[in-house]
């Protein structure tokens, strides 16, 4: 999906339990189909979780990442032919915007069968193999994109101090904001929000806000 080979090496700590229980479930999930799924309602996807190996480390190489995308698509396939799945969302953007921390609200605030899928998605063509591996798998569900947006050096300064101790070069860090561009319904998704993330890691003020959606939200 976008995973870096940059950061290639993680501890298994912050691989396995992330910053969410759901995203570790569902990496059990996949690893161990036959201990079954949750039964919450929000199931939050996340494509770093799928290249933990059996060990516990995180193991990128293209191939693994390659089938981490197909993985996660039969994950929602088979969610949603279990009734389990009735929304699929989208989350795109580079490194470090806040992906994680707007899930974290949004897998816990409502109770729809909703399946969150984070990744970085940040072009066209990773958006286009995303929905072409959920047709090729008769996945008929809408899939709505969620962007989020944050200023570059806000975002440098964020990665520079995660807590865990990931970062990312700063030269993937400015490939990935070269190519990012906002999602579009035009893409085949149906419903596009971006969202700009004005939070202030100094003084902790600061949120979300919706910048721009397709189709228009009325007011």
């Amino acid at each position: 999906f976008g995973s870096s080979p940059s950061a290639t090496k993680r501890s298994s700590v912050v691989c396995r339990f992330c910053w969410q229980p759901l995203t570790y479930l569902a990496m059990v999930a996949s690893l161990c189909p036959e201990i079954g799924t949750s039964t919450d309602n929000h199931r939050v996807l996340q494509t770093d979780s799928f290249l933990v190996n059996e060990a516990g480390d995180y193991d990128f190489t293209p191939d693994r990442a390659a089938q981490a995308k197909l993985r996660i698509c039969q994950f929602i396939k088979d969610a949603s032919d279990r009734g389990e799945c009735r929304r699929i969302v989208a989350i795109c953007g580079c490194p470090a915007v806040g992906k994680s921390a707007w899930l974290r609200g949004q897998a816990t605030s409502s109770s729809d069968g909703t399946l969150f899928i984070e990744d970085l998605l940040y072009n066209p063509d990773k958006r286009a193999e995303f929905l072409e591996n959920l047709r090729s798998l008769g996945v008929t569900l809408p899939v709505e994109a969620v962007a989020i947006e944050r200023d570059y050096e806000v975002a440098m300064v964020s990665m520079q101090k995660r807590a865990d101790g990931v970062q990312m070069p700063v030269a993937a860090m400015e490939r990935y904001q070269r190519l990012y561009s906002r999602p579009s319904i035009r893409e085949g998704f149906a419903k596009v929000s971006a969202l700009s993330n004005n939070y202030n890691d100094a003084t902790g003020k600061g949120g979300y806000s919706i910048i721009a959606s397709e189709p228009l939200i009325e007011n």
